[in-house]
């Protein structure tokens, strides 16, 4: 059933007439029995929303059909959409399974799944297991082990990014990652120079493919900080490795060619970005977010500190850090750029409070990691840094406020007001 807050975001947008059933997984579901009369116990759970008012709305599915599951999405048009016309030529009759692409046109919908990713043109090969073999031989050519192996999706955000664990018949690992062409080359700066600087020692690149759009690494053994954080089984050993590893990230630089530059105007404009997301699903809101970027964006020019410049993290979160063998690793350089480091620091800070707010773990806790992450730069004598850490974090949770919506957190009004509401006492704070 449809539920009140999605509701209301379908009713402010008749253009798209399938979003009312996209964002229901139940009637979803009920559309897809009837695509596929077989599968009277299919269960679509939405779990990713796209959305793009008055002109496409994509979500993303689990499709669960006994213990199987398999990844769906579908993306809604409006009527007489170019691109919903070309879909549906490429469209066809389902021959039980969700994967071949399909069109409602009563609601303007294409149902699509990874073999037909337009954007992801390497998922088509990786779903035949023939193509999969010749295209891992390509990828790996010594790795003779890998060419028949198991492929685990962890991660799929349709039309952008897909992340797999490979896994040999003898147990072996590594990670995958298929990349939007417009994505790649960025990811492939940041995860060189993180090898190069031996930024993630144990997580080696192992191959690379511009004309695949993918790239392969070592997988990284243990646990990740974030595992850590709900286990509470964090030390203070731990978060001081990861203050080191920081810092030597951060004191590297780059050539200006190499990596974008996260600068106050950048910034400004990701900001923006995110308060017209929160505006579009939850127009109350749309005051307060407005006012949050112009609190936020005018404050970073006055703190901005070209001299402390480096390379950057550029979506630091606890999940991007691995933990075993005593032994702190720095993961996923996809949008590593360059700028003040305290935006990593701010990031990181962001996504704690998130978990703080979200009752995960307790404020008290964000409290200690980061005043032990904040004393590792203390050698550097940056007078500044724990202020701007605060604004940071501020940016960080507006940045974040978007998510919840997109995520389909349950009650995502309810959470998407509190981390407004956070964001705007931390701006208070940061003076």
């Amino acid at each position: 059933m449809l539920s009140i807050a999605d509701a209301g975001v379908a009713r402010r947008d008749p253009h798209l007439p399938g979003l009312p059933i996209l964002l229901d997984g139940e009637a979803m579901s009920e559309r897809l029995r009837r695509l596929l009369p077989s599968a009277s116990d299919l269960q679509a759970i939405p779990t990713y929303v796209r959305y793009k008012p008055g002109t496409s709305c994509l979500v993303a599915y689990e499709v669960q059909r006994g213990d199987h599951t398999e990844d769906l999405y579908a993306k809604a048009f409006t009527v007489g959409s170019p691109k919903l016309r070309n879909a549906a030529v490429h469209s066809g009759e389902s021959t039980g399974t969700p994967r071949v692409p399909h069109v409602w046109e009563d609601i303007a919908t294409h149902v699509s799944g990874p073999a037909s990713d337009h954007d992801l043109k390497s998922l088509a090969r990786m779903c035949d297991p023939q193509q999969r073999h010749e295209l891992f031989q390509r990828l790996l050519p010594e790795g003779t082990d890998f060419w028949d192996a198991r492929v685990k999706r962890l991660r799929y955000k349709p039309e952008r990014r897909y992340v797999a664990q490979l896994t040999t018949p003898a147990g072996a690992h590594a990670l995958l990652k298929v990349y939007h062409a417009e994505d790649f080359l960025r990811a492939y700066l940041g995860a060189s120079v993180a090898v190069m600087q031996q930024l993630s020692p144990t997580s080696a690149m192992l191959a690379k493919s511009q004309r695949y759009h993918i790239l392969v690494f070592r997988w990284a053994r243990g646990q990740t900080l974030l595992e850590q954080l709900l286990t509470g089984s964090v030390d203070v050993s731990t978060i001081e490795r990861l203050g080191e590893r920081l810092v030597q990230l951060h004191l590297h630089t780059v050539p200006d060619a190499d990596l974008p530059w996260l600068t106050p105007t950048a910034m400004a404009e990701r900001l923006y970005a995110a308060a017209q997301s929160v505006a579009a699903v939850c127009p109350p809101f749309a005051d307060q977010a407005a006012r949050l970027v112009r609190r936020i964006s005018t404050r970073l020019p006055l703190v901005d500190v070209p001299t402390r410049y480096g390379m950057i993290h550029g979506d630091f979160k606890p999940d991007q850090v691995m933990c075993g063998d005593g032994e702190v690793t720095l993961l996923d350089f996809d949008q590593a750029c360059q700028g003040d480091y305290a935006a990593d620091l701010g990031s990181f800070a962001a996504q704690l409070e998130h978990g703080a707010l979200m009752r995960t773990w307790s404020m008290a806790d964000v409290g200690q990691v980061m005043t032990r992450l904040i004393r590792c730069y203390s050698h550097l004598h940056d007078a500044t840094l724990e202020r701007r850490v605060r604004l940071y974090t501020a940016a960080g949770l507006l940045l974040l406020a978007p998510h919840e919506f997109r995520n389909r957190t349950p009650d995502w009004i309810a959470t998407t007001s509190t981390v407004l509401d956070r964001s705007e006492r931390l701006i208070s704070y940061a003076g």
